[in-house]
């Protein structure tokens, strides 16, 4: 689970720095206050189990399809 939630959270980060969305529009498409996204990014035990599974359905599908649109660098070892 935590390592889901990294992906959640990287995700997130990814969208908000790469395309430049912010918090509150992502809290608006994930269907949560822009203080709970904000408090998430912090701590993950912020949400309840069923607000994460929306947040990472919504944000995860958003990330798919704005995906052509940036970048990722990944870094293997």
């Amino acid at each position: 689970m935590v390592f889901r939630l990294a992906v959640l959270e990287a995700g997130i980060q990814i969208i908000h720095n790469n395309i430049g969305l912010g918090y509150e529009s992502l809290a608006i498409f994930g269907k949560v206050e822009t203080k709970e996204l904000e408090c998430f990014m912090e701590n993950s035990e912020i949400l309840t189990e069923q607000k994460k599974l929306v947040v990472a359905i919504r944000i995860m599908y958003l990330h798919f399809i704005l995906k052509e649109k940036y970048t990722v660098v990944i870094c293997s070892d």
